[in-house]
């Protein structure tokens, strides 16, 4: 027993502790997974409140007209509801409005009980409130959780300065332990679907990495696309195709434990030396591709040939190699901004390896380059990179 307390209580001091994105991250998470079953289970307690008119008209001697109007004003906040939830984006925003239509049930219920000659029952339908508010609870923070029930005994100390229950302790007896038994709930089941979470995460880490060199992959890549993370329209995006030359011949002549610990190498290099945020992706083969964000297509050149130059130097290396890439800046097309820098790589290839090439636009298919020793090489379709 006490180690599953201490088990919950370092579950409880991790979530506490994670970082701000990583926290976001996962409440967005739990509140996506579950909005479904809250939108649901809130449109069927609005149409649960107006069927309460069944009871009023036997509390009521037999009569509807009363409460007829209170019951049926829920319908109005959930069909506000309905619409502004489908084109929510944010977490806050979807997690506001579903505490929103839940207190409207609340004051339609209160609205109701105001016009009933025995107000005793309420007791009996606040507490069963408690049950929409687990279900709220799912899919939020506790803050929100928390929020609304200080939010819900302000409306019954509020109003009962005006309906005068007949009965305040009973209710206030009643919903106090069942808000702190809810918010223990909400807890528990928040570590649970952080478990799940994190469980998710890291298969979703594992799918978004490449095995063997242990950095991106085409799956991080396709999310990156699909998330459109690479449109800044303040700062521009440059992307880097870059490859190992004679590959193939370091596979042949050195075999290929060597050629997959160049490989590593590179990859490793290359992470360690590009700024938090930008990415690097083993595109395919001996293939890398480098996403720079807020930085041009020249300021990216210039890094990759600190980093190349650097690299040469560097007695870590497994082998002698060169690498050659192709630059060229993302302009709200990512297919195009690819297939550029693609060709600037097949252009440095083709005229001799070890250099690299900014692409731009009208050079044709023949742009210039800049070999690694600084000489520049241009045809008549264009300038050399370094002019740029």
């Amino acid at each position: 027993m006490n180690s599953d307390f201490i088990a919950v209580f370092n579950f409880i001091r991790e979530v506490r502790h994670l970082p701000e994105q990583v926290r976001e991250e996962f409440l967005t998470y739990k509140c996506n997974y579950y909005q479904f079953f809250i939108r649901v289970a809130l449109v069927v307690t609005c149409f649960a409140e107006f069927l309460f008119i069944v009871s009023d008209y036997a509390l009521n001697e037999e009569m509807f007209r009363p409460t007829l109007i209170p019951r049926a004003s829920i319908f109005v906040p959930m069909v506000f509801y309905i619409f502004a939830e489908r084109r929510a984006k944010s977490r806050k925003v979807r997690t506001f409005l579903n505490y929103f239509l839940a207190e409207c049930v609340v004051l339609s219920t209160i609205w109701s009980v105001f016009h009933l000659k025995d107000k005793a029952h309420f007791a009996e339908g606040s507490f069963s409130m408690n049950l929409i508010f687990i279900v709220l609870g799912i899919g939020s923070s506790t803050a929100f959780c928390v929020g609304n029930y200080i939010f819900f005994f302000a409306e019954i100390l509020i109003t009962n300065a005006i309906i005068h229950y007949e009965n305040l302790m009973v209710i206030l007896s009643l919903n106090l332990p069942a808000s702190l038994a809810v918010i223990f709930a909400q807890i528990m089941l928040s570590l649970a679907s952080y478990d799940s979470f994190r469980m998710t995460r890291k298969l979703d880490d594992m799918l978004k990495t490449d095995p063997m060199t242990h950095i991106g992959n085409r799956a991080l890549l396709d999310k990156i696309v699909v998330n459109n993370t690479l449109k800044n329209a303040e700062n521009p995006t440059s992307l880097i195709m870059l490859d190992v030359d004679h590959f193939k011949e370091v596979n042949d002549e050195h075999g290929h434990e060597m050629g997959d610990a160049v490989l590593k190498y590179l990859a490793g290099y290359l992470n360690s030396h590009v700024r938090k945020g930008d990415h690097v992706i083993r595109y395919g083969g001996d293939e890398f591709l480098m996403i720079m964000y807020g930085s041009s297509a020249a300021d990216s050149f210039h890094t990759m040939e600190r980093i190349r130059h650097d690299m040469e130097q560097d007695e870590k290396k497994p082998m002698d190699f060169t690498i050659s890439d192709g630059v060229a800046e993302y302009r709200d097309d990512f297919s195009k901004a690819l297939a550029e820098a693609d060709t600037a790589l097949y252009q440095v290839k083709k005229h001799g390896r070890n250099s690299q090439l900014i692409y731009r636009t009208g050079f044709g298919m023949e742009p210039g380059y800049v070999r690694t020793d600084g000489s520049q090489q241009q045809n008549q379709a264009g300038t050399a990179a370094s002019d740029r």
